[in-house]
C-alpha cells in the first residue's frame, strides 16, 4: 500500500494483515490474492484502480498540503494501477518516490518518479 510521508512523519501506512502469520502463510496469502486479481477482467481491474485512485486522491487533498512526498508502486500482476494518481499528485506540486529493487533480498532504495518515460525495466 501507498505510504504518505510529510516533514519527516508518516501520516498513512496499512498495517499487516495481522502480526502472526508464518513464511509459509504469508507465501499462500499473496498466492490466493494474485490470482483472485488476475481472475478479473481487464474491464474490472481499471473500474477498481479508477475506484482506488479516486478515493486516494480525495483523501490525500483532504489530509495533505499539496506538495507532501508519498512512495507508490509499479503496479504488476493485477495490481491496482495508481499511475493516475501519481502523475496527478506530481502535476499539483507534490512528490512521488518509486521504489528501486537494487540486488535481491536487499532494502529497497526511493527515487523520485518522473512519469513513464522515465521508467526502466527491473527486478
Amino acid at each position: 500500500m501507498t505510504i504518505v510521508q510529510t516533514n519527516n512523519h508518516a501520516v498513512g501506512s496499512q498495517a499487516p494483515i495481522n502480526g502472526h502469520e508464518s513464511a509459509p502463510e504469508k507465501s499462500a496469502l499473496r498466492r490466493e490474492l494474485m490470482a483472485a486479481r488476475q481472475a478479473l477482467s481487464a474491464e474490472q481491474q481499471s473500474k477498481r484502480s479508477q475506484q482506488v485512485c479516486a478515493e486516494l486522491q480525495k483523501w490525500f487533498t483532504d489530509s495533505l498540503p499539496n506538495t507532501a512526498t508519498i512512495a507508490a508502486y509499479w503496479a504488476i500482476k493485477g495490481e491496482i494501477d495508481i499511475q493516475p494518481l501519481m502523475d496527478q499528485w506530481r502535476a499539483q506540486g507534490g512528490q512521488v518516490l518509486m521504489p528501486i529493487v537494487r540486488e535481491k533480498a536487499s532494502p529497497l532504495a526511493f527515487a523520485p518518479y518522473r512519469g513513464q518515460e522515465m521508467m526502466k525495466a527491473g527486478a
